[in-house]
């Protein structure tokens, strides 16, 4: 009896051991290709389809690396059919697990990247901290481009956004996971940084697009996107121009943060008020300054702040965007169940009222 039961047992290992072997599906690294980037754009046969890039990744035994890609593009009607037509086309598993970013194509977010949006969030091999932007004149002549500066495929664009390489207030990253969930958040509107090529080896990123719903509503200026950064987080390194009938002076700021407060008024519309706060020296001046003046120029300063501010802010509630989440805040402060549709309604009636603190340490090395 003992004897049997040792059998069974050894036959019971035996089959969990193959069961084991038979379902691995894993395949080494020789058989499977990286992509990097992934690239949506609106169809060029057919506006209702999609055109898909991926940028894959040939491997190289260098130590050093070599910026060395393959890019493959698919037009059909759903996403999920061109990346299978695309596999069809390389003898190699795709893998998506490396790909830190995301171009969406110019005319795909005019005409809506709800869809796009929505299948990159479902595919569980993609990261949802990949980094998202808009390319343009689109997203596939943006993954070709090929920076001499690169050493892997689309590092250039890893720098800019994660703040490993660049830093300057005209770039604004956007996680996947964040985009997504601005697109469907009721008080703030979606923003994505604009990608744009600057011949075939480079790029220049100084705008940003506003969503409203899934479609973009507008696009800032480079100035504008740089008063939008100023909200999203603490900014520094950035630079703020003062002039005069032919004069001016410009303030290198090393610090530069917004806040705002949401106050009613016995009328009933809301009071926004908008607190900036910079840090900085003067680093060009076109006049003769001195450091018994600081304070002359720390008004002034102050002063050409809250005219720029005063003018994002009325455009964005000209246009009915809020890239900032004035909304958001209004519906976290109130208990009532309407409120949202209430604050549709005071959003477009609110007034600004913004405040600059400027805070200059010295004139420069100069004095």
């Amino acid at each position: 009896m003992l004897g049997k039961n040792k059998r069974l047992l050894y036959l019971l290992c035996g089959l969990i051991a193959l069961s084991l072997l038979c379902s691995c599906g894993f395949k080494d690294i020789d058989k499977r290709f990286f992509v990097m980037s992934i690239g949506i754009d609106q169809g060029k046969k057919k506006k209702d389809y999609y055109l898909v890039t991926l940028k894959l990744a040939v491997p190289t035994t260098q130590k050093e690396g070599k910026d060395e890609f393959v890019l493959l593009s698919q037009e059909e009607p759903t996403i999920t059919q061109a990346i299978r037509k695309i596999k069809a086309k390389v003898d190699k598993e795709l893998d998506f697990a490396h790909a830190k970013t995301i171009v969406l194509g110019d005319a795909l977010a005019d005409k809506g990247v709800g869809d796009a949006v929505d299948w990159l969030m479902r595919r569980r091999d993609i990261q949802k901290i990949a980094w998202v932007g808009i390319g343009r004149p689109s997203a596939a002549s943006v993954l070709k481009v090929k920076p001499k500066s690169e050493r892997l495929p689309s590092q250039s664009l890893i720098l800019f956004f994660g703040r490993t390489g660049t830093e300057t207030p005209y770039v604004i990253s956007q996680y996947l996971f964040a985009f997504r969930r601005d697109l469907t958040e009721r008080g703030i509107n979606a923003k994505l940084p604009v990608i744009q090529t600057r011949g075939s080896d480079g790029f220049i990123v100084d705008k940003a697009s506003i969503f409203g719903n899934t479609k973009r509503a507008i696009t800032l200026t480079p100035e504008e996107t740089k008063v939008l950064n100023t909200f999203i987080e603490v900014t520094g390194k950035t630079n703020i121009k003062v002039a005069r009938p032919g004069e001016y002076f410009v303030v290198d700021a090393e610090r530069v943060k917004s806040t705002f407060k949401i106050n009613e008024t016995p009328s009933g519309k809301p009071l926004i008020d908008v607190t900036v706060a910079v840090q900085g020296t003067i680093e060009e001046a076109h006049i003769k300054v001195s450091w018994t003046k600081l304070t002359d120029y720390e008004k002034m300063a102050a002063s050409e702040i809250e005219r720029r501010m005063t003018d994002f802010l009325t455009k964005i509630q000209k246009h009915n965007v809020d890239p900032v989440g004035f909304g958001l805040r209004y519906r976290a402060r109130h208990s009532d169940p309407n409120k949202w549709e209430r604050w549709q309604q005071l959003y477009p009636q609110a007034d600004f009222r913004v405040n600059a603190n400027v805070r200059l340490e010295t004139t420069g090395l100069l004095k």
